[in-house]
């Protein structure tokens, strides 16, 4: 639906939400707006409040709708003319647009010394820096190419809004040589444009701040819905490998480029083809996670500040005892692989099985429980990470992230609805396009991984990855997940120490600078009692069959 999207030579003009008119609508997009009489531009921002642990309300400012990606978004209401497709003269719309150097992701590429530029082009040499370097360009296209390709993929177009015009500008990416030497002025341009359907009421979102999952009033209804939407999507992409369309375009590019989801490996301390990726917060420390199984967790929670001391401390023995095992649940989840031909060999639990949204939050979906149709209960915005992966990556980020749950039962009651759904939504993979069924057997064994073979079928699925595999697959997500959040923690020193006595001045601070602060730490305390906490449900519950296992 819409104008396609074209990619624009340099010097392109940016069209910026704010800037845009009736006329430039008009003149740049005329099968959209051919006979559009007015245009308003309308601000999404707004302002909501969430308590900290002392009880003081931190009020935030949520510009843009609340995108945390760097993204410009603004309301688009329209006047049409008579005559025309109706379809095609919606009453409003969310304008989008997205430039490679406002992305947060990209902060580093803002880094002004030329010695600190120098020292980062040098530790971000390795393979695991040359992966995350060549990503960046892909933030800038994937979201258009993505909405396009997924057209071609049957049951995919309910799970999104129509996109009415979009415009993409890419220019050549620097080598890491070039931007150590000139910084960002040597990064051009990139961005993109995009006007989408506006997903208005009983279509419904996740209350509060991003990531906020106390705040977030995420029901175990609303997780099962969002994960029977997210079966749906990774059940019609099953085993289709580098040569889905989702993902096809990457190769367009570049033949050998990494098909792999952008943002979970980093999130959660995974290894693609076995490189381990430096810490962008952190990128003069070296030793990566390994470093966690040799730290004296006495004395670096002693020195935490800001109540992490606290939190950790309760937990000084499961953080012990994933010192003991973190090794070896490394060996079986860490090193992943799209299938690019000549990579290493991937882990037990590291080849990919299915696309992903790559960014499966809950302020990403909306949701009407009480839709007609099961299909049209879930809809799902920003496709700038669609990638391969595994389909775990994504639940168990959907769940940390978004819902509020410290119930054993209620948990894997929820994991089980979705394993059936991914079961009944399972297609014949890189046929299903086309309604053909694959009669390739499965050859993986048990408890291994799915491959890459037209084969994984829903008879597929449940040789190669029957429900107790599945759960322990997320297990041991989540264990190689809180070790990367302690070891991220180590490494940065930002919670400990010196610099935490000077977040703890600085949040005291009245002002846009306080309240930064103020939200790092609440985030940070978020995220480590979670990780903890489940941590030690699994050790409590699993643990047994899992040491016994590695």
């Amino acid at each position: 639906m819409g104008a396609t999207a074209s990619v624009l030579p340099d010097g392109a003009k940016r069209f910026h939400p704010d800037q845009l008119t009736t006329k430039t609508l008009r003149k740049e997009f005329p099968e959209f707006a051919g006979n559009l009489r007015h245009l308003k531009i309308e601000s999404l921002s707004s302002k909501i409040s969430f308590k900290q642990d002392s009880g003081k309300i931190i009020t935030e400012d949520l510009e843009n709708g609340g995108s945390e990606t760097g993204s410009q978004l603004r309301r688009a209401k329209f006047k049409w003319d008579e005559g025309g497709d109706v379809l095609q003269r919606p009453r409003s719309a969310v304008v989008k647009l997205t430039d490679v150097t406002e992305v947060p992701q990209m902060k580093l590429l803002m880094t002004r010394s030329w010695i600190k530029r120098q020292i980062v082009r040098y530790l971000l040499g390795g393979e695991g820096g040359k992966y995350l370097w060549n990503l960046i360009p892909r933030f800038i296209l994937a979201e258009c190419a993505v909405r396009r390709a997924m057209s071609e993929v049957p049951r995919l177009d309910k799970l999104l809004t129509p996109l009415y015009f979009s415009r993409v500008r890419v220019s050549s990416f620097p080598s890491q040589a070039q931007w150590a030497m000139y910084g960002i002025k040597a990064v051009p341009s990139s961005w993109t444009v995009q006007g989408m359907a506006e997903i208005k009421p009983p279509m419904t979102s996740a209350d509060g701040p991003t990531g906020h999952y106390l705040t977030s009033n995420v029901t175990e209804n609303i997780a099962t819905a969002v994960l029977e939407g997210l079966a749906r999507f990774h059940g019609a992409c099953w085993g289709m490998g580098r040569e889905s369309p989702l993902v096809s375009w990457i190769l367009d590019i570049n033949s050998t480029a990494s098909t792999l989801t952008l943002y979970y490996p980093t999130k959660f301390g995974l290894a693609p083809y076995g490189y381990e990726l430096p810490d962008t917060n952190a990128p003069m420390s070296r030793g990566g996670d390994m470093r966690f199984t040799k730290m004296n967790l006495k004395k670096f929670i002693s020195g935490l500040g800001l109540g992490l001391k606290e939190i950790c401390a309760e937990y000084i023995d499961v953080l012990r005892k994933l010192q003991r095992i973190y090794a070896r649940v490394r060996n079986e989840i860490c090193n992943v692989s799209d299938g690019k031909p000549g990579e290493r060999q991937p882990s037990r639990y590291g080849y990919s099985q299915t696309m992903l949204h790559g960014d499966a939050h809950a302020w990403n979906m909306f949701w009407n429980l009480n839709a007609k149709h099961s299909r049209d209960r879930v809809k799902f915005i920003d496709l700038t990470n669609v990638g391969q992966g595994r389909c775990v990556w994504e639940v168990y980020y959907f769940i940390v992230q978004s819902w509020h749950c410290t119930d054993w039962m209620q948990l894997h009651r929820v994991l089980s609805r979705y394993y059936n759904a991914l079961r009944k939504n399972c297609s014949p993979c890189g046929n299903a396009r086309h309604g053909a069924k694959s009669k390739q057997k499965p050859t993986e064994g048990a408890l291994g991984a799915s491959h890459f073979a037209n084969s994984n079928d829903r008879a597929n699925l449940d040789s190669t990855m029957p429900f107790a595999a599945f759960l322990r697959e997320f297990y041991l997500l989540a264990i190689l997940h809180c070790v990367h959040v302690m070891a991220e923690m180590k490494r940065s020193g930002k919670w400990s120490g010196s610099s935490a006595e000077h977040l703890t001045r600085i949040q005291r601070e009245e002002g846009p600078k306080g309240a930064r602060v103020r939200k790092d730490v609440v985030y940070q305390k978020l995220l480590v009692t979670r990780v903890l906490r489940l941590a030690r449900d699994i050790l409590r519950y699993a643990g047994g069959c899992i040491v016994q296992s590695l």
